[in-house]
């Protein structure tokens, strides 16, 4: 998830493509886990985004990299406790894709790669993923979801009911895009009487049904509902099926290994989303629908209405889970979605694909082999995976081709929209160095509240970024500082609902700085608009300097010295009148080893430099000096030693443009900044909090 500007990783050469090796192993362990496709999409999910957060420079090997994160987070999700069905050797798939990669193992691009996993893997150990609350349907009240026969025979067969509790990747919770009840209904009752209703139920009626009197299917329709089904275990389900078409797809572009785990790590996070967001709406709303073979009988007493959908010996069968929204449509919303965004268009690149499936019903041709369907659009492609629910005989329309997926194609922009445009906030004094290699480096937060390191290079420009936290949503603001006092700079955060500060203390680890929940360090600092850390009382430890919304005053809190509570009591007022500045940085400019402010102006964009008075009581006086102007246009300041010369330096951002500009320090205490800057980075625009 490089941001603009970056420059892209170039992969090692591989002999096989650890993208596509590994998504085989997926998909093997997909046909051997079985059951919802919801905890399949959140383990893909996982598998991919440390496999792309191990290919980064930091890796000698990036290829062995890769192999070692996907083995890590695959050995522990797919777990034989937990799936006790997976008998895959994983082990051998490693040693294998380490050939591949030309390593023996045990080396630091492996520990690199195992450390991604390790840290994904934690960050996704409380997501409520194995949340076992048993599910009580609403009774035999008309309209509600009951278990359906055969193997959902009682409510403890209901397929994963909590699922939409699950913290997503990049969604902020999985009723974001939650979409009304079909016909606006509160309840069952609105349902069943609306006239939307009623039609949807005679339509799957007559073209779901298993073959008989009524039934009006047509032969191809037929092959396209066992096509997109997969509902059966030893396939490789719904998410299996799409990932395989994006590898199908990849591959014929001759995407290159980082090309393919962008793609994948893109899709792969919009299925698991998607699970999550249709199992919101599925038990998380007023209305558990009942499936088909309920609300076909019902309106048609006698009928003895039975689904096509059956399982491997021909007994009809319907999935363990209320019917609003289907997931299969809105997985198939989902990757189109996030498909026709990476390639730019909604026609499918190079010509019509052939999709294949694993369902065991599927049309053969005369030689056996599993029929294929063929599409020119990736939007076709998914609302013919809706319409296949239907014609199955276990959705209505509205399930798939109306919200399912509309509900995935949100989640798909949502999701692209997060990789591509992360908001960004860098610290703002000099001690940055997050990865403790000696360079300052650069932390952004994504819409989805994850945490992304830009490692300095030492010169101006970033390395390609990894994710070093998640569910930092709640945070309005956020500064880096050695608050804990032993050398390694801590992150602390303002909570956006109570001014609450919170403290992140470094764990010493830089694959995952930041562990845990954090400690309360502070409140009632809902107030402030602007929080800098900065040794102002030149004690050597980290000090808080705010500034108040209401009416600009500048108040310091200084370091107790008490690492448990570095923060104490209500500050001293260092400055007034700093309304009118819409950015404050604290940082050396004058390079005298004090920390001054660097404001901008907002009325016309004016920076100007308050120096340090040496008095740690009055650090800060006067009106300041003008060491710039201008830069009315930039929406953003940054500043920090980027080119490791111990001097700060400051980076830009354009509004118009998005484009980043870096202005080293010229070496002169009055006049730090000079010239119009070098341009290192474009389409930055959406990214906010530079401090």
């Amino acid at each position: 998830m490089a941001a603009a500007g970056v420059v892209p990783a170039v992969g090692a050469a591989a002999a096989v493509d650890q993208v596509v090796f590994w998504n085989g192993v997926v998909l093997d362990t997909f046909r051997q886990a079985g059951g919802a496709p919801g905890p399949l999409a959140r383990g893909s999910a996982m598998t991919f985004r440390a496999m792309q957060a191990a290919n980064v420079p930091q890796a000698p090997n990036r290829s062995a990299a890769m192999a070692a994160a996907a083995y890590n987070v695959l050995i522990r999700v797919f777990n034989r406790n937990d799936y006790p069905g997976v008998t895959l050797d994983f082990a051998a798939k490693y040693d294998e894709a380490l050939t591949h990669a030309g390593s023996s193992g045990n080396d630091a691009s492996t520990t690199f790669g195992r450390q991604k996993a390790e840290a994904e893997v934690a960050a996704r150990a409380n997501d409520g993923w194995n949340d076992r609350t048993p599910y009580v349907p609403a009774g035999n009240m008309p309209g509600a979801w009951r278990p359906t026969g055969g193997s959902c025979a009682s409510a403890a067969d209901t397929g994963t009911p909590n699922w939409g509790k699950v913290r997503p990747f990049v969604l902020s919770s999985g009723s974001q895009f939650r979409p009304p009840a079909p016909s606006n209904a509160t309840n069952y009752g609105q349902l069943l009487s609306s006239t939307e209703y009623n039609t949807q139920v005679t339509e799957v009626f007559q073209f779901g049904g298993k073959d008989g009197p009524g039934v009006v299917r047509n032969q191809e329709q037929t092959e396209i509902a066992w096509f997109w089904a997969n509902d059966l275990d030893r396939t490789y389900k719904p998410p299996g099926q799409l990932l395989e078409h994006t590898r199908i797809i990849a591959e014929r572009q001759a995407l290159n290994q980082d090309e393919k785990i962008k793609l994948f790590t893109w899709v792969a996070v919009a299925l698991a989303d998607a699970s999550i967001a249709a199992w919101d709406t599925k038990f998380q709303t007023p209305i558990d629908l009942w499936r088909p073979v309920d609300g076909v009988n019902h309106n048609y007493p006698g009928a003895n209405w039975l689904p096509l959908s059956a399982d491997r010996d021909g007994n009809p069968v319907t999935p363990c889970f209320s019917a609003w929204v289907s997931g299969h449509a809105t997985f198939g919303g989902a990757w189109a979605g996030v498909m026709k965004r990476y390639f730019g268009s909604d026609e499918i690149p190079g010509g019509p694909f052939e999709a294949t499936t694993e369902d065991p019903h599927a049309a053969t041709e005369p030689d056996g082999t599993v029929k294929r369907r063929t599409f020119s659009s990736f939007t076709a492609a998914a609302r013919e995976n809706a319409l296949s629910r239907l014609y199955l005989g276990v959705h209505y329309r509205f399930d798939g081709d109306l919200d399912g997926l509309t509900l995935g194609d949100n989640v798909a922009a949502t999701v692209v929209s997060a990789a591509q445009v992360p908001e960004l906030w860098t610290p703002t004094g000099t001690l940055g160095d997050l990865d403790l290699d000696g360079k300052n480096d650069v932390l952004a937060r994504n819409r989805a509240g994850e945490l992304l390191l830009y490692p300095g290079t030492g010169a101006p420009g970033f390395k390609p970024p990894y994710r070093v936290g998640a569910g930092f949503n709640f945070a309005n603001s956020m500064v880096i500082a050695d608050f804990t006092l032993d050398g390694k700079p801590d992150l602390v955060t303002r909570r956006a609902s109570n001014g609450e500060l919170t403290l992140f203390a470094h764990t010493g680890n830089p694959a995952a700085p930041f562990n845990g929940t954090g400690d309360v360090i502070g409140v009632g600092f809902g107030g402030m608009d602007a929080i800098n850390a900065v040794d102002m009382t030149l004690d050597g430890k980290p000090d808080l300097v705010t500034r108040r919304a209401s009416n600009g005053e500048l108040r310091l809190f200084a370091h107790t010295g008490n690492v448990g509570a570095p923060l104490n009591g209500t500050g001293s007022v260092i400055g007034t009148g700093f309304g009118g500045m819409d950015a404050i940085n604290a940082v050396d400019l004058t390079l005298d080893g004090k920390p001054d402010l660097l404001t901008r102006r907002a009325r016309d964009g004016e920076l100007r430099l308050f120096a340090h008075t040496g008095n740690v009581g009055a650090p800060i006086n006067g009106t300041g000096t003008d060491v710039g102007s201008g830069f009315g246009g930039m929406n953003a300041l940054l500043v920090g030693d980027f080119n490791n010369d111990h001097r700060a330096d400051l980076i830009t951002r354009q509004t118009a443009t998005g484009e980043l500009r870096f202005y080293a320090h010229t070496g002169r205490a009055g006049a730090p900044f000079a010239g119009t800057g070098t341009v290192i980075g474009v389409g930055w625009n959406g990214m906010t909090d530079i401090d």
